[in-house]
């Protein structure tokens, strides 16, 4: 699957069917994982599998009785190991890269389990001591998130996004572009043919 289709077709599934993931597949998954960027690439994630039934309860009941979760044959706990990160770049590194880092790990997890045709969730409201507890994790090293994985077959409405006229602030806050190509939706066949163009001959669009 290309890129930009598993960016469109990325969506957080809360139902799944009994339909396993392959080992495989899983692998791939984590594999992809590890090749996100990190700050100094001092790749501070580390991921819990999941799949006893008994954890995976425990699990749900920390994330707010969130007891969907139980459904999908596999999660993944997302870890930030600190020590390391604190170490090169003190408290912005512990309270602010460390977190980036598994998020930027996190993405590539959902979007190639797109791409192999899997469903997930990114799931970030749970007790994270309860986690912490329950996954026998050690001091220095704090859970970031949890994935689901698995298969299914709820239909997911897509969700309206903001217009990325409404994101875009040129060189200051609230700048302006003057050439006139906003609001964006006015100009997609322009956005479609400078898109083409960049990927075809190395060139901006905007």
């Amino acid at each position: 699957m290309e890129l930009d289709q598993c960016i469109e077709k990325r969506a957080s599934y809360r139902s799944y069917n009994d339909k396993k993931v392959a080992w495989d597949d899983l692998i791939a998954i984590l594999n992809v994982a590890r090749l996100a960027p990190s700050s100094g690439n001092l790749q501070n994630w580390s991921f819990i599998i999941v799949q006893k039934p008994e954890l995976k309860e425990e699990i749900a009941k920390s994330a707010l009785n969130q007891n969907w979760m139980n459904q999908a044959p596999v999660l993944i706990i997302v870890c930030s190991r600190l020590e390391n990160i604190k170490r090169h770049y003190g408290e912005r590194g512990e309270m602010l890269y460390s977190i980036q880092n598994c998020a930027s790990a996190v993405n590539n997890i959902l979007l190639k389990a797109t791409d192999l045709g899997i469903a997930s969730c990114w799931i970030n409201a749970f007790d994270e001591d309860a986690v912490k507890r329950i996954l026998k994790v050690p001091l220095g090293v704090r859970p970031q998130a949890i994935i689901t994985l698995g298969y299914s077959n709820e239909k997911i409405e897509k969700l309206k996004r903001y217009e990325l006229d409404l994101l875009i602030h040129f060189d200051e806050w609230n700048g302006k572009k003057s050439e006139g190509i906003f609001p964006l939706k006015q100009h997609k066949h322009e956005i479609k043919e400078g898109i083409s163009n960049t990927s075809k001959q190395g060139k901006s669009f905007l």
